[in-house]
């Protein structure tokens, strides 16, 4: 990804990173590496289809029913009033895992036929050829003053979008893989971490959007990509916390410059029944083997 050619876009740019981390009295700064995950859901995808000269009838879970219509006709060739989508409850997942699909296959397959078809995904079709949650690649940077104040904040990330068609599409009628690249879920310039819920006068962020190609085939995963962001540089916070020798929750409460992260955090903490203390401070004794 880092070697790619990307389309980088500034997201956030104020104040004077560059003068404001010389002047920091720590700086933290890491790589971090977010792999592709798979939505795995609880069972494998199944979709039954009943397509005849007369239309289509497909029974298959699914997020987005008259997505589902639109998508189905078009790999069909028919006429969206010609499709019936019957909605059936699929095992839970995060995100959009591969349920398009097995409908679509179900689909072409029964037109061929001149059938009803039913599709049953194999754990292994789903684990195999996912529409996996993308990867990330991040470089974090951050400092802070004296007084464990942050005074800079930077991030550069690297990641790609989400894919339109499913890998049916693209077999019956001979696409290539194309990548969403307007509206929702487009490549995520837009979603990129800004560190905004902490009150830091130089801040820039920067996307590198990483072309589809060549790449495992992504579908938004729940909350798409701001786990990635938010691991990263919430592991740079914590480090921050560490240098400054300050808990790390206090650290969050003294530079959250946002009123409902700060009560998100107090509650969590409540919660938690969080004791305050210095990372690293308590020596942990392990069990003998």
């Amino acid at each position: 990804m880092r070697a790619a050619k990307t389309t980088d876009t500034v997201i956030a740019d104020w104040g004077d990173a560059a003068k404001a981390f010389a002047g920091a009295a720590h700086v933290a700064s890491s790589s971090y590496r977010c792999p592709y995950q798979s939505h795995a859901p609880f069972a494998a995808n199944c979709a039954l289809a009943d397509v005849g000269p007369n239309g289509a009838l497909v029974m298959s879970s699914t997020q987005d029913i008259y997505n589902s219509r639109d998508m189905l006709a078009e790999v069909l060739g028919l006429p969206v009033a010609k499709v019936r989508v019957q909605y059936y409850e699929g095992s839970g997942t995060f995100g959009r895992s591969c349920y398009e699909d097995a409908a679509q296959a179900a689909a072409v397959m029964s037109q061929a036929v001149g059938k009803p078809v039913r599709v049953q995904f194999m754990r292994s079709d789903e684990l195999g050829w996912d529409d996996y949650g993308p990867a990330h690649l991040a470089d974090v940077r951050a400092g802070i003053d004296a007084g464990g104040k942050l005074v800079a904040y930077e991030y550069h990330g690297w990641q790609h979008g989400w894919m339109v068609n499913e890998t049916t599409h693209e077999l019956a009628l001979l696409t290539p893989p194309k990548e969403r690249t307007t509206g929702a879920g487009s490549i995520p310039v837009n979603r990129m971490s800004t560190g905004s819920m902490y009150a830091v006068a130089n801040r820039r962020v920067v996307s590198h959007a990483v072309p589809m190609v060549g790449y495992l085939k992504g579908a938004p995963l729940r909350s798409p990509l701001d786990l990635s962001f938010a691991f990263a540089s919430e592991q740079t916070i914590d480090e921050l916390a560490f240098l400054a020798k300050i808990d790390p929750l206090e650290f969050r409460r003294n530079n959250i410059g946002d009123e409902r992260w700060l009560g998100v955090l107090n509650a969590a903490a409540e919660a938690a029944a969080w004791k305050p203390r210095v990372a690293a401070s308590v020596a942990v004794r392990l069990p003998r083997s």
